[in-house]
């Protein structure tokens, strides 16, 4: 059996669904795929973070909307991975006008069969998209019909390869 016990690096309260730290993610899986903005313009600095649950893009955070987009071209893409990391997603990004920064990206179509992975804290489940140094990101609360719930470094994280 594959379990593996990881810690919280601090404490989380039940609505934290991005940059979840943890002592270590070695050995945690991740999903290679990541969102990517597309333009001719000179605009660059975007990174968004998509949130998969149950094979579909639920939600998009956006760490840094960048600046200098033009609302004429922009297209952003849902890359990496295999042709069996999904598909069908499609994403529309709202702009500030004045700046270009994305400031909201709507889910035009949520796609099916993207990648994610899942832990336990209490009795949470939560599933996650990708790894950075020692975070989870896209994270969704409560998955399986589970509560979202604070939790504290004293809790362990679960991760089960067999179960999932």
């Amino acid at each position: 059996m594959k379990l593996r016990l990881y810690k919280l690096q601090s404490n989380i309260n039940s609505t934290v669904d991005n940059n979840i730290e943890l002592n270590t993610t070695a050995n945690l899986p991740f999903s290679p795929l990541s969102l990517s903005v597309i333009t001719n313009s000179t605009g660059s600095g975007a990174i968004l973070i998509p949130h998969i649950s149950n094979g579909k893009v639920v939600k998009v955070t956006i760490l840094n909307g960048g600046s200098n987009y033009d609302d004429t071209d922009i297209k952003i893409n849902l890359i990496g991975g295999t042709s069996s990391d999904g598909t069908g997603a499609v994403f529309e990004p709202v702009l500030d006008l004045i700046t270009g920064s994305i400031t909201n990206v709507v889910i035009k179509n949520e796609g099916s069969g993207y990648s994610s992975y899942k832990l336990i804290i209490g009795t949470e489940l939560i599933e996650y998209t990708q790894i950075s140094s020692n975070y989870i990101r896209g994270c969704i609360r409560g998955s399986g019909n589970t509560i979202p719930e604070s939790h504290t470094t004293i809790d362990y994280v679960i991760y089960n390869s067999i179960i999932w």
